[in-house]
């Protein structure tokens, strides 16, 4: 039987449908759910205050500003803040002027064009998509405009591919970039020197998580019991599922903690950078890579080895 690892990251407070989504297309393959990170927004009326006044400076000058989006999770927190202005808005009487304002503006900006974007990556880029289809379910040249000229980068997508590509499409414009709490600030200043004005919004927390027990996982998965106390030899069995550097690095540390072989797993990843992280610790490991993070996509490559 083969087995897949996720370690991809998840939010505290709703059911991940992505993990659901990943299962339902492994129906045969044994699948554990070990985010290393859990997810939480960070205080919505201090996004607020700050995301209105970027947006008034926007549209009162009748200037173009890019929003940057640095990750799917910089995607869903936004749309996560953006209802909570919405439910405060219905839930009482007098709710405050400038949140109430947050979407109105938002949709302003971009159906007059003054507002783009900007992702790091085509992941974040599909996830944009589907936010900002939400929040203007009418088609209009206007939000088709503002898809055609979405920036990001295609293939291997990182901050430094980012600025290497696009730092000096951002000229004289006012930038807001959406990212996690203890982000590098590695974006914001390469982008500084090519751009009239910038601010970074940190739009949700990570927490840190173990990896669950190995020992009750391997037996599902591997059908000899050759376990031994001296180490987890998963047989290249297992695929771990890393979604980012920072991931990666923690499932190193995790996984050295359980005694796991790393050259006993098969990585799984869309990004090169994340190989070379886990190359610093095992040469020859095993690598499959896919286009995206894709349920589909993983569960194809994965399937593979079924045949």
């Amino acid at each position: 039987m083969l087995g897949l690892i996720n370690t991809r990251p998840t939010w505290n407070d709703d059911d991940d449908h992505w993990a659901s989504n990943l299962r339902f297309e492994l129906n045969n393959v044994e699948v554990m759910d070990a985010p290393l990170q859990i997810l939480s927004l960070t205080d919505s009326v201090n996004v607020g205050n700050q995301l209105f006044s970027w947006l008034s400076v926007v549209n009162s000058k009748k200037s173009t500003g890019h929003l940057i989006f640095t990750s799917p999770s910089s995607v869903k927190a936004l749309g996560k803040h953006l209802i909570y202005f919405d439910n405060i808005k219905k839930r009482f009487i007098n709710p405050s002027e400038d949140h109430n304002q947050i979407i109105k503006s938002l949709v302003t900006g971009i159906n007059e064009r003054r507002i783009k974007a900007a992702t790091i990556g085509i992941g974040t880029k599909k996830q944009l998509k589907e936010l900002i289809n939400n929040l203007i379910p009418i088609d209009s040249n206007s939000k088709n405009l503002f898809f055609n000229e979405l920036v990001f980068v295609k293939d291997n997508a990182d901050t430094l591919s980012f600025l290497q590509s696009h730092q000096n499409k951002f000229t004289n414009e006012n930038l807001l970039v959406f990212e996690g709490e203890g982000n590098k600030p590695t974006l914001v200043n390469g982008l500084r020197a090519h751009t009239k004005e910038i601010i970074s919004l940190s739009l949700y927390i990570r927490r840190y998580q173990k990896l669950p027990d190995l020992v009750s996982f391997y037996h599902k998965v591997i059908s000899k019991n050759t376990l031994t106390k001296d180490a987890i030899d998963f047989n290249k069995q297992v695929f771990l599922l890393l979604s980012s550097s920072s991931i990666a690095n923690l499932a190193k540390k995790e996984l050295k903690k359980q005694k796991v072989m790393l050259n006993s797993l098969v990585v799984l990843s869309h990004h090169d950078r994340i190989i070379e992280v886990m190359k610093e610790e095992c040469h020859d490991l095993t690598f499959s890579k896919i286009i995206s993070l894709s349920p589909k996509l993983i569960a194809d490559e994965v399937k593979k080895r079924l045949v």
